[in-house]
Parts: structure tokens; C-alpha cells; sequence
């Protein structure tokens, strides 16, 4: 296993700390950034398909899609998913300004998180793996038997220790939802059951914020009910709080403060607890 390579600098932050701009994915599919600030489209990264291709499609899967774009904190690497085939996911690394290509150099997952320290990523989908593609720090096949299938995007520790995401297990007509952590001073992954995730309900994606407290969405009710949760890296739920139906977990800022996300009629929105505010329409998918 190698070491933590060296620290990054993040990109500047606005004077309120939010980043200067944010990534997204329009309801057209495209990848784009966006300026915090104004709203304005800064640049296309680029498309696979458009809505229009996917509603033509006789087969949903016969057209691919970008349904999420990431970036690293420094910007240096922007991180692009293409779904829905293959199976075990279509994951594009491109340098800074690069234009998306299906050519790219793809990685097999389908849930992305940006390290919050180094240029690194850790990308979780049949397999984990965490670092660059230059330089993969882990690279662990995940047994759906044992680590359940990830769900969403993973979230990091903010000291670069430890890698957090939602996997389901499947067990007949029920699921059970565990809480899973790669220690990257061993690179053991031990997984904790959660008690409180309700059947037919479901989480998606890991924010940390600056506190270390895990934050997601969970989806009740067959799908029709939405709030955010927050646990404890050791998987204990200790707050529920309103989130507008249908949201779209992103992520926090560098400094854990400022969490986006796209709600149910896509608006990008973000806050800090304790002030909130919309940055855009028509999006399926935001990051900082």
C-alpha cells in the first residue's frame, strides 16, 4: 500500500467560503461549470447524450448518459460518470480544462468522492479504488456476500484517513443497509449494520462536514418521501432534518462548511446549517 501523497492547495474560495465556482450536470445531460457568484455557464466539459436521445431510445440503456461531474479540491483532476452501461459503471478522468471524451481513460464504478487533502479521488462500484490512476494508493475487489453493493458517492474523513459509503445488502424480500469504512493506514474495510435505515428506504451518497459527522439523503416510503440524515462515523443516526423531495446528494466544500445539492425540480442549492440559498435551475447533479 503506498503512502498519502503530498497535500494540495485548494482552488481560492469567494470571501464567504464557498468555492468560486461549482460543477454540474444539466437536465440536457451536459457537464458544465458554473460561477458560484452569477449562475452563469463558465464552460462545457461536455455530453455523452441528450434527454431528447434517451426518451427516443426504445431501450433506456441503449443511450449513455453524464449523470455526475466532480472535480479534485485543487481542480487538477475532473472526475466524469457516464450512465447506465456497462454495469459496473463508466468512470472518466480528465485534467484541468480537458473536454470530455468517451475515449477518456475510463475506470469501472459509479460512486466518486474527492479526497479532502490530496489530488485523490476514491471511486466505489464492484471494486474500490482510491488514489489517481497514476498512482492507486488501494485497489480492493468488494464481495457483494460480505461489503453489500455501494450506493451513491463516498465521503472521506477530514484527515485522509478514512473512506465512508452506504451498501445494501440483499436479502430476499428485505435489504439491509451497512455503513462501510476503508482505514488507509491497513486498508481493512469493516462494514457496521444500521438498525435505523427503514425496509424499502434507501441512502444515497456521504458528505462529511467540518465536525466529521456523515450527511446523506434517505428515501422513504417507497421512494416518494425525502429527508437528510445525519450519523456518526461509527453509524449511529443522531439528527433527521427537512430536505426538499426528490434531492440529490453533492458534497461540502474543502472546508467541510457548505454543503450543494440538486432538489426534486432542480435547483442547485446549497447551505451551512444555518443560511441557505439557490444557485441555479435545471440540473440533475451539482458539486463543488
Amino acid at each position: 500500500m503506498l503512502p498519502e501523497p503530498d497535500p494540495v492547495t485548494a482552488l481560492p474560495p469567494l470571501p464567504d467560503g464557498r468555492p468560486r465556482t461549482f460543477l454540474a450536470v444539466t437536465s440536457d445531460f451536459e457537464a458544465v461549470e458554473v460561477d458560484t457568484v452569477t449562475g452563469a455557464v463558465v464552460r462545457s466539459i461536455g455530453q455523452a447524450g441528450t434527454r431528447a436521445e434517451l426518451e427516443a431510445a426504445e431501450v433506456a440503456a441503449a443511450v449513455n448518459v453524464i449523470d455526475q461531474v466532480w472535480r479534485t479540491i485543487d481542480g487538477s483532476l475532473t472526475v466524469v460518470s457516464e450512465c447506465c452501461e456497462p454495469a459496473a459503471g463508466a468512470i472518466h478522468v480528465l485534467g484541468a480544462g480537458d473536454q470530455f471524451s468517451a475515449d477518456a481513460q475510463t475506470i469501472a464504478g459509479w460512486g466518486i468522492g474527492a479526497a479532502p487533502r490530496t489530488a485523490e479521488f476514491a471511486i466505489v462500484g464492484y471494486s474500490l479504488e482510491v488514489g489517481t490512476p497514476e498512482r492507486w494508493r488501494i485497489s480492493h475487489f468488494l464481495d457483494p456476500a460480505i461489503e453489500g453493493f455501494p450506493s451513491g458517492s463516498p465521503g472521506w474523513s477530514r484527515d485522509g484517513r478514512y473512506v465512508y459509503w452506504w451498501s445494501e445488502s440483499a436479502g430476499g424480500a428485505e435489504s439491509t443497509w451497512s455503513l462501510a469504512t476503508l482505514d488507509l493506514t491497513s486498508g481493512d474495510v469493516s462494514t457496521l449494520v444500521l438498525d435505523w435505515v427503514p425496509q424499502d428506504s434507501r441512502l444515497t451518497g456521504v458528505a462529511i462536514r467540518a465536525s466529521g459527522e456523515l450527511v446523506s439523503i434517505l428515501t422513504t416510503d417507497a421512494f416518494t418521501t425525502t429527508e437528510g440524515i445525519v450519523a456518526t462515523p461509527a453509524g449511529d443516526l443522531v439528527e433527521r432534518f427537512a430536505i426538499e423531495d426528490g434531492s440529490v446528494l453533492g458534497n461540502y466544500d474543502p472546508s467541510g462548511t457548505h454543503l450543494i445539492y440538486v432538489d426534486g425540480e432542480g435547483t442547485v442549492r446549497w447551505t451551512d446549517g444555518s443560511t441557505s440559498g439557490i444557485l441555479g435551475a435545471g440540473y440533475v447533479f451539482a458539486s463543488w
